[in-house]
């Protein structure tokens, strides 16, 4: 583990940065060159905390630690490599303007994988990473920001503005996110009941958001009266989780429809009770394997 600014600029003054740029965290995927035995980067992507039953999970895409594309299995590196640690970029509580690098494992001493995906493996592009996170970040976990409902159309409705907070093309503000609007693009009941969990967004997004968490945020303001004079005020804002986002609809270019997919943040919840270990000689989609058991309520 080591300390450095990740830009050079140690500090954000009297200006701390919005809560919600402190969901997302950017990583780098790493590979091992097997001709010096040292680790090269394959990509940069974002991720996020999820706490859950006193355990902490580092959340990002089914396709960013299979290091495979999700839809039809092909490896993302052009050199077949894939990915076997992780580096994370964790902003510190004390001065957010630097950072901890910590590098986390993906497979264990026999090389087995020790990260979680769902029951329906590669279907669904959300992954998850049990992780002891270094003390003293300022990092908070999207788990903070779980909708309080059973339904997503209960608070989730088409044309709705939600933000992806996240790295495009590995862009960061000094150690902060870049914020992209976007809007419900479908109904995400009717989305999400036909290909569970997934949902539409109208947005552009480019590489390296893969993994962002994708938020509602309320400005929540008002205005007060005190001895007969009225002025407005901004009262906390309000943030509720969507999902994660996983990557754009495949045109002829990357103008071509502007669509993106998030996954709603049930999907969380169902790989860390009761997902599966990956396991890339399994049939991919087909079902359960290699099973991690469901606890007990």
């Amino acid at each position: 583990m080591t300390t450095k600014s990740c830009t050079g600029l140690d500090s954000f003054g009297d200006s701390p940065p919005h809560l919600g740029s402190l969901y997302p965290l950017f990583v780098e995927i790493l590979a091992l060159n097997h001709r010096d035995q040292t680790s090269i980067v394959l990509c940069n992507a974002t991720a996020c905390l999820f706490i859950h039953a006193g355990k902490t999970f580092l959340i990002t895409n089914w396709h960013v630690l299979a290091g495979r594309n999700a839809e039809n299995l092909t490896p993302l590196d052009r050199n077949l490599a894939t990915p076997y640690k992780i580096r994370v970029h964790f902003p510190l509580e004390k001065s957010p303007g630097e950072c901890i690098e910590e590098i986390y494992c993906l497979n264990d001493e026999r090389g087995n994988a020790v990260w979680l995906e769902h029951e329906l493996s590669n279907q669904i592009d959300v992954a998850a990473l049990e992780i002891v996170p270094p003390a003293g970040i300022a990092t908070f976990p999207v788990s903070d920001a779980l909708p309080q409902i059973a339904n997503l159309s209960d608070y989730f409705y088409v044309t709705q503005d939600v933000w992806v907070i996240g790295y495009p093309l590995g862009l960061r503000i000094k150690t902060m996110p870049i914020w992209k609007r976007a809007t419900i693009a479908a109904e995400p009941a009717f989305s999400s009941a036909i290909h569970k969990h997934k949902i539409y967004l109208d947005t552009a997004t480019r590489e390296g958001m893969s993994g962002s968490p994708a938020l509602f945020v309320s400005k929540n303001p008002s205005t007060v009266t005190f001895d007969n004079r009225t002025q407005p005020v901004l009262f906390p804002t309000q943030k509720v989780l969507l999902g994660i986002y996983s990557g754009r609809i495949p045109g002829e270019d990357q103008y071509s429809a502007q669509l993106a997919i998030v996954w709603s943040a049930a999907a969380i919840l169902e790989i860390i009770i009761g997902g599966q270990k990956y396991d890339p000689n399994q049939p991919f989609g087909a079902g359960k394997v290699n099973a991690v058991k469901k606890p007990k309520a």
